[in-house]
């Protein structure tokens, strides 16, 4: 077989320096992609507790903004059962006096509407101009009470309205006997819109299974103001079983985070209050959060990379070209292998140490060399 038949082709060389790099580069990218999954799935699972806690404290605020209506209303039943502003309207004995008196009552403390009941709980007079309901109160848990404890109030769930009422007793001798009741009718946009602003969420005040007032809009602009819950299962838990519902709800074609309460009255009558974000603004909020973090862990795994370059370049890689080419010319065939290279490198540490034997050994063969050459000259004198 000729020499060409028999010559091998030479093994490719590989690079250990490419290799890791490659290898760096590889963990990089795998380390990203994880801490970018890690972030993603995190800040889903913070986001939604983070929210869920915020609903619970509007919840919270919005007990407390009712119960601090109720007491601004048993105070004023206070003041005006102590006062004798009704003793000199019924004086007159004129009934547009009496009600021009309940009227300036309504606008000194800022309700609704100012009823006189009889004793058996039907409105006499009003702040209003026509009296529609006169039985409005009469047989109710609420009236009931408030004839075993005056002053009374509480929340009232009425057939159009939900309430913050408050009953005081009043005895005008020879001219009447019964109660005053101070209304804050709470189903008015107003007040919706006033919770709205101070929650930042939405906010729904249910009977029964209906909206009677909400600061949720209709894609046609118009209040979600007369439509349905649509859910058996949040209804019956709160409503029936008197418990919170914390979870999802689909609203007007929107998915969102709820909170579900029942309203604490002594009505049988069901209704709730509710508080609500839509998942589109948690969601919006993540990802403008997501669009800065994502960036910032990308420039940091790249600046990270870039160090650990620069670090293995001056530590390794610099350091292992010199000693290949140290060791590439002493395994020279050609007999120009130069023995006056040295490495240079003083570092207390393995390739320092491999760098400085290497020299050592350069030096060694050099002047190994340079006897040799004595000697073959001395053979030639001698010969």
């Amino acid at each position: 077989m000729s020499d060409v038949a028999t010559r091998k082709e030479p093994a490719r060389q590989k690079s250990l320096i490419k290799i890791i790099l490659i290898s760096l580069a590889a963990c990089q990218i795998i380390y990203t992609c994880l801490v970018l999954l890690a972030v993603n799935g995190v800040t889903n699972d913070a986001f939604n507790k983070y929210f869920a806690n915020v609903l619970d404290e509007r919840i919270a605020f919005l007990d407390k903004e009712i119960s601090r209506r109720t007491e601004r209303l048993y105070n004023a039943s206070i003041r005006i059962a102590s006062s004798n502003e009704l003793d000199y309207a019924f004086e007159e004995e004129n009934i547009s006096y009496i009600k021009d008196t309940l009227a300036s009552i309504r606008t000194a403390y800022d309700v609704s509407t100012v009823y006189l009941l009889d004793k058996i709980g039907n409105i006499v007079y009003s702040s209003d101009l026509m009296i529609n309901q006169p039985a409005l109160f009469r047989n109710t848990e609420s009236f009931k009470l408030a004839n075993k404890k005056s002053p009374y109030s509480c929340v009232m769930v009425l057939e159009n309205r939900v309430s913050v009422v408050s009953f005081c007793e009043v005895e005008i001798e020879g001219y009447f006997s019964g109660y005053c009741v101070l209304e804050e009718n709470l189903t008015l946009d107003h007040i919706v819109d006033y919770l709205h602003e101070m929650f930042g969420c939405e906010v729904t005040i249910f009977i029964k299974d209906m909206r009677f007032a909400t600061s949720i809009v209709k894609e046609d602009g118009n209040r979600a103001v007369g439509t349905l819950l649509n859910n058996d299962a949040i209804y019956n838990q709160v409503c029936n079983e008197k418990q919170i519902y914390h979870g999802k709800n689909k609203i007007q074609g929107q998915d969102y985070l709820t909170v579900y309460i029942p309203i604490d009255t002594p009505e049988p009558t069901a209704g709730m209050f509710f508080v609500g974000l839509p998942i589109k603004v948690i969601r919006d909020t993540r990802q403008l959060i997501l669009a800065v973090l994502v960036p910032i862990v990308i420039i940091c795994t790249v600046g990270l990379c870039l160090i650990s370059l620069i670090i293995l370049h001056f530590l390794i890689f610099k350091p292992l070209r010199l000693v290949n080419n140290a060791v590439h010319n002493l395994a020279d065939n050609t007999d120009v292998a130069d023995l006056t290279y040295r490495l240079e490198i003083r570092r207390n540490d393995e390739i320092g140490r491999l760098c400085s034997d290497i020299d050592k050994f350069m030096e060694r063969q050099q002047k190994l060399i340079k006897d040799l050459k004595i000697a073959e000259v001395d053979l030639d004198y001698i010969s």
